[in-house]
């Protein structure tokens, strides 16, 4: 809440370099010659959870311990579902958080041999339980952006991006502001500007990105309701499975698939406003005539020369109706299971209001179309 207003320009936060929690940190702590000397390459991302871990085991006699105390203890990303709600999540948002399971899994592998190296048995004990997710999520999740010199002991696969920047991590996001932040060289610190007025003891909101709440949830562990960059994305091969029966046959169909990947039609989606850019040409693609298809008029109509034919868009049309209805017909089905799970830390609730969110996406889009 702010005490005075914020006008367009204003600077909102500002964090002085010496209060920045940066890999270099790390690199300079007491456990700087381990650093140093181990043998495998630790990414700036995971030297911030070596310092993180390392502060923290210091409990009172840490210089950051205050701040270390008011951060929280667990989180709400797909990291800390049970299995049985992590299969419920939609297949693109469960791949992804099973790909960042596996990177957590890694990342504590390798910083366990660490510690072992640096031969601190007390923070290896305690490593496979909660403290290192803990340290990797609050990175994950509360870290701001600021490009920072390499270092020949970072693992070159990551850029040093992330730092801590106590105080200014507890800003909540708003998908309908507008910030710009940067490291302040003259000034020696880190600021972040507003273009959103704000009105006396309003509460001030920053704007992490323009994530939809897939992404929202897997990284920060939150969604946002009636979120204008939400959309419902379908897999290529769910859009596919639609036109078997259709003018093209199965291997004919699965060259097409080929084609849709090959450039990069991607962003495959639902929103309020009806289909996504790739999604339609993804659909003109899989509908157009075989004598057509063989002409390669499919080069001009995703060049944007020239439209689809009439009867390739009402075909792309009847489609998209049903891949549509398919999804609210499987999102029906996962709110029924989710309904029936019993209340745990809040995390079923988060996957309907995330399933809540959609079906008012499609059944919007649903409107469009028809």
């Amino acid at each position: 809440m702010t005490t005075k207003a914020i006008m367009t320009g204003d600077i909102v936060v500002s964090i002085p370099a010496r209060l920045l929690i940066t890999s270099n940190d790390a690199l300079e702590s007491d456990l700087k010659v381990p650093l140093k000397q181990f043998s495998e390459k630790i990414s700036p991302m995971l030297l911030l959870c070596v310092f993180l871990i390392n502060e923290k085991c210091k409990g009172a006699l840490s210089f950051w311990a205050p701040y270390i105390c008011c951060l929280p203890e667990d989180f709400s990303t797909p990291a800390y579902f049970t299995r049985e709600i992590l299969d419920l999540l939609p297949s693109n948002l469960r791949t992804k958080a099973l790909e960042q399971r596996r990177t957590v899994k890694s990342g504590l592998k390798k910083l366990t041999r660490f510690f072992q190296f640096a031969r601190r048995p007390d923070i290896v004990s305690l490593l496979s339980g909660k403290l290192f997710i803990w340290a990797w999520f609050l990175v994950n999740t509360r870290s701001l952006y600021m490009e920072q010199g390499a270092d020949s002991t970072f693992d070159k696969a990551e850029n040093d991006v992330n730092v801590l920047a106590p105080f200014l991590d507890l800003i909540n996001h708003s998908p309908t502001v507008q910030v710009s932040g940067a490291f302040n060289t003259s000034k020696q610190c880190y600021e972040i500007a507003t273009s959103t007025t704000f009105a006396k003891y309003d509460q001030v909101f920053i704007h992490y990105g323009p994530h939809d709440n897939e992404k929202l949830l897997l990284e920060y562990g939150f969604l946002v309701p009636s979120n204008p960059h939400s959309v419902v994305s379908v897999p290529l091969e769910e859009v596919a499975s639609h036109m078997w029966g259709g003018d093209a046959d199965r291997g004919k169909l699965t060259e097409r698939c080929d084609l849709i990947r090959e450039h990069r039609l991607w962003d495959l989606n639902f929103s309020t406003v009806g289909l996504s850019w790739h999604l339609s040409l993804c659909l003109n693609i899989l509908c157009l005539g075989t004598v057509d298809y063989e002409r390669e008029e499919w080069r001009s109509i995703v060049s944007g020369s020239s439209e689809a034919p009439a009867y390739c868009t009402e075909l792309s049309k009847k489609v998209a109706i049903e891949v549509l209805q398919a999804a609210l017909e499987k999102i029906l089905d996962c709110c029924r299971i989710l309904d029936a799970l019993p209340i745990q830390d809040g995390h079923s609730e988060m996957v309907l209001q995330l399933y809540h969110r959609k079906d008012e996406i499609l059944r919007k889009c649903l409107i469009i179309l028809s």
